[in-house]
């Protein structure tokens, strides 16, 4: 396979031209669309206007760091300031810090990272084929050690914000977060414009720059031949103006420059129109040309057998990202096996290099179709910006991560949302040409930074999670999972991924966190089977916990309170009164001689939420208690040291775990917070599929 069907060989990315002249050029393509006039004449009516009003050229201040150490600040023009850095050979981040080349000097730190990289990726490995053969032991050990290495590698960039560290360098941290941020951001806008043909056209002008770098980058020529070949629909001005609305409505409605844009798209050639219709954009690739697009995922998805004559030769030459999406196409052949091809049986490995050889064969068959419209210097827009882009496709983006979602092309492609090994292998294919596609970008990028062309491969995203089920909640970063496939490897039974610390939910009850993981199981294993969820059984299983909590509370349990210390007064920047040691006091004073000591702090307790907001509800609090002593001694103790309720009993863990609660503090126990406090798990994943509980109401008081 040729390896540079998705993107270039290193010698070919070459810099960017200079801002100044791509002005020019693709204010040439707008002029010539809109008057008719020969490129020359535009062409030299630009530049005249350019020579007279001149361009918005920025000043930037920057620090400038001498070779012994110190520092400056200096001044220039923007295009003066790269034009020194693209002199000097140097590299320039996203954030317009530059660096010494690495071709001239290393980084000791890049050098650390080498090497920790490459012991973390053979940890994985190891962690992954212990996983796969049931060895737990081996598994834990080395996802332990590769995880270790991750925050080995990330704590350079905390080192560098940190003053308080010999590494620290402020400009360093901010760099690396450019980079990972923009990478991101690459990866977010290629997804959306080629997965869901939804470009970021923020506001017209945007939309017009976007239409114009493509006329002015494409060969009209290799696309007069795509038509030919494949029959490709030739848009109307109209269709081409539906997919940019698609895209810009959500944003702007300026009938005036909208029918700018308009009046543009009538100017342009069938081919033009062509290349602006496709390029970035294989949904409405889709949308024109159903037939030939079916072709191509057919062949990336088939995995007929045919007799190959030396498979090992075809699997250890087809590129990585290629087999990890043949891992996903024979999912049901793979499933829970640690693979080595050299040890699989002759029929495995006839059809692994034969389903891998059809696929190369498909991609190279849409090779002239695939670097024509999205292996182009042609990135989608607002890349700086995309933080504001409502998204279609990307249901998860962090700093330095994507998550796109497949699912309208598997209705597409079947007529129907499915689940299994079929709807598998056409999103892995989507996705592989999408995350090469993504790969091709970031080295454009790492070019633009002037990165030495012998790590221009350095910068790159690949597809490390399948998951058949992904379920966001209404909490920021909170979301459950199934992961069927990671980095190739097909478990035998998906992993449960959960992010965001309410799901993970540390301090929960283990038998309402059981529960709560038992839940999303069966919503998984519902969903994965074609069943439709009941919101009522779900509903009643959340309520059924809310009731045991009751019970648990009613019989004196300690299990389902949180739980704190108590540390010794000193420890402590409050007075007594204000600070937890307040709450030793109450105990040492009041219940002592009834219940037992725990001793001086330092000791655990367990936090009882209270009713007792106020002085009223504390004063009929203290009348409903039946030991006088006790009833005496709290009422006294409160009037002494002035106050007039109290929220949260702290309970010696030590005590309550001997002989339960307290049985004066029952009375004054908040239910409905614990309840609700407890149970949270259960309402967040509830919520995410359409079921809410009422504020004032718990779901057992709601019918449930």
């Amino acid at each position: 396979m040729n390896d540079y069907i998705f993107k270039r060989s290193p010698e070919q990315y070459t810099k960017l031209a200079d801002p100044v002249i791509e002005y020019i050029e693709q204010s040439t393509v707008y002029m010539c669309s809109i008057n008719k006039k020969s490129e020359e004449f535009n062409r030299a009516a630009i530049k005249k206007a350019l020579v007279k009003k001149g361009i918005l050229n920025p000043i930037v201040k920057y620090y400038y760091t001498a070779d012994n150490g110190d520092k400056e600040i200096r001044e220039d023009k923007l295009t003066d300031y790269i034009k020194t850095a693209k002199e000097n050979n140097e590299i320039m981040a996203p954030s317009f810090t530059t660096y010494i080349h690495t071709d001239e000097k290393k980084s000791i730190h890049a050098n650390f990272l080498d090497v920790n990289i490459a012991k973390r990726k053979s940890d994985k490995k190891n962690a992954f084929k212990f996983k796969q053969l049931g060895d737990d032991d081996k598994f834990l050990y080395y996802n332990t050690l590769q995880k270790t290495r991750k925050i080995f590698n990330n704590s350079l960039s905390g080192a560098y914000a940190s003053k308080s560290t010999i590494l620290y360098n402020s400009s360093a941290h901010y760099t690396l977060t450019s980079i990972t941020r923009s990478v991101t951001s690459i990866g977010n806008a290629v997804t959306e414009s080629l997965v869901a043909g939804n470009k970021h056209f923020k506001d017209p002008e945007v939309t017009i720059n976007y239409v114009l770098s493509v006329i002015s980058k494409i060969n009209m020529k290799d696309v007069r031949v795509l038509i030919d070949k494949y029959g490709l629909h030739m848009p109307s001005p109209e269709q081409v103006m539906e997919m940019i609305l698609y895209s810009s409505r959500i944003y702007w409605k300026d009938l005036v420059k909208e029918a700018k844009i308009k009046k543009l798209l009538d100017g342009f050639s069938k081919e033009e129109l062509v290349a602006v219709m496709y390029v970035n954009d294989l949904w409405h690739m889709k949308k024109y040309n159903d037939s030939v697009l079916r072709t191509l995922f057919a062949g990336l998805c088939d995995k007929s057998p045919r007799q190959v004559a030396d498979p090992l030769k075809v699997i250890n030459e087809a590129p990585e990202g290629i087999m990890n999406m043949i891992h996903h196409t024979l999912s049901v052949e793979y499933k829970g096996m640690n693979v080595v091809y050299s040890e699989l049986s002759p029929e495995l490995l006839n059809i692994t290099a034969s389903t891998t050889l059809t696929a190369i064969e498909t991609l190279v068959l849409f090779q002239d179709l695939i670097g024509t419209f999205l292996v182009t210097d042609i990135m989608p827009p607002s890349i700086a910006h995309l933080k504001d882009m409502l998204r279609d496709s990307i249901v998860l983006s962090d700093t330095d991560s994507t998550c796109g979602s497949y699912d309208k092309w598997v209705e597409w492609y079947f007529g129907d949302i499915i689940y299994g090994h079929e709807a598998t292998a056409l999103s892995a294919a989507v996705m592989t040409i999408n995350t090469q596609v993504i790969d091709h970008y970031l080295k454009i990028m790492s070019n633009n930074m002037n990165v030495g062309k012998g790590e221009i491969e350095e910068l790159k995203m690949k597809n490390e999670y399948y998951w058949d089920i992904f379920t966001s909640t209404n909490v920021s970063k909170h979301y459950f999972a199934n992961v069927k496939i990671q980095e190739g490897n097909v478990f035998d039974k998906p992993d449960l991924e959960l992010k965001g610390v309410h799901l993970i939910a540390s301090k929960a009850n283990k038998v309402v966190r059981d529960a709560a993981y038992q839940m999303i199981d069966d919503i998984h294993t519902t969903i994965a089977g074609g069943g439709k969820l009941s919101l009522a059984k779900l509903g009643t299983n959340a309520a059924d916990m809310e009731r045991w909590v009751i019970s648990e509370i009613k019989r004196g349990s300690v299990d389902i309170f949180n739980m704190d210390k108590i540390k010794e007064e000193s420890a402590y920047k409050l007075d007594r009164i204000k600070s937890p040691y307040f709450h030793h006091m109450l105990w040492e004073e009041v219940f002592r001689d009834k219940y037992g000591t725990p001793g001086d702090p330092t000791y655990m307790v367990i936090t009882v939420p209270t009713k007792l907001k106020s002085a009223r509800k504390t004063r009929e609090f203290l009348e409903t208690i039946k030991d006088p002593i006790i009833k005496e001694r709290l009422t006294n103790f409160l009037s002494m040291y002035g106050k007039d309720s109290v929220g949260t009993f702290r309970i010696p863990l030590m005590i309550a775990a001997e002989r339960g609660l307290p049985e004066e503090i029952f009375e004054a126990v908040d239910v409905h917070r614990v309840v609700t406090t407890t149970v949270n798990i259960f309402y967040l994943i509830l919520s995410s599929v359409g079921l809410y509980r009422k504020d004032e109401l718990l779901l057992s008081e709601m019918g449930y």
